[in-house]
């Protein structure tokens, strides 16, 4: 937001002046605003010999000076009498002067936009003459009736114990499963289980030689089912009743 005024036979610019107290300052007509409603802006000079011959203003959210985020106008500008409208980033989201001559007031209408999610702010560059200008003076905060506020999904303070937990679960369910087909543990029981959907995935070919064939994984689960405790008590118990009805 410089004039970019160069000094002569150089490629230098003109630096901006450094008082904590420009001579100039912007007012608003009010410092809540809805959503599409009209603030009045007016920069004026604070003394009665400060005068300006030009300006250049946006609108910024309050939150975006300290962000590592290049800001952007927000907001539109309705000029009234010496002042034109011009475009950065959006249709009408600044305003300046039409000619150089001497003011002390100029006064324009700011339009807010119809979503918020910050407090705004009005900035403006003003330029006494070509050697002096001053920049980033600063109106009062004007604060949106109406914010959208942004919600962050809550973060899970402790997720290393909660993974934990999970993978203790799914350990436990196949050690029970391993126990329940006769496995001797869960290791054994996914190596049958990869086994089998290889061979879904990649049917074996009929064996061209008479070398003995390598067990199925179906073949291990109907063979450790076979040996498993309960099958083998229950096949006794059957004997006995075949032996005393017999």
């Amino acid at each position: 937001m410089r004039p970019e005024h160069k000094r002569p036979n150089t490629n230098w610019e003109y630096a901006p002046q450094f008082t904590r107290d420009p001579p100039f300052e912007i007012k608003v007509n009010t410092t809540k605003v809805k959503p599409g409603e009209l603030v009045e802006v007016v920069l004026t000079s604070k003394g009665k010999y400060d005068f300006f011959k030009g300006y250049f203003m946006q609108v910024f959210e309050d939150k975006s000076f300290f962000s590592k985020i290049i800001p952007l106008p927000q907001g539109s500008w309705i000029p009234l009498g010496r002042s034109r409208t011009l475009q950065c980033h959006i249709y009408e989201d600044s305003i300046s002067h039409t000619e150089a001559s001497y003011k002390r007031n100029v006064t324009m209408l700011w339009r807010a936009p119809m979503a918020a999610t910050h407090p705004f702010k009005v900035k403006a560059t003003v330029v006494r003459n070509y050697t002096h200008y001053w920049e980033d003076i600063w109106s009062p905060t004007i604060y949106p009736t109406e914010m959208i506020s942004i919600e962050t999904p809550p973060i899970n303070p402790n997720p290393a114990p909660a993974t934990q937990n999970k993978e203790n679960e799914k350990k436990d369910l196949l050690e029970s499963l391993a126990k329940e087909v006769g496995a001797d543990s869960a290791k054994e029981l996914l190596e049958i289980l990869r086994q089998k959907v290889d061979e879904k995935n990649n049917p074996a070919p009929s064996p061209a030689s008479t070398a003995a064939p390598t067990k199925t994984a179906d073949q291990k689960i109907d063979e450790l089912k076979k040996n498993h405790p309960d099958t083998a008590k229950k096949n006794r118990n059957g004997r006995k009743k075949s032996q005393y009805f017999g």
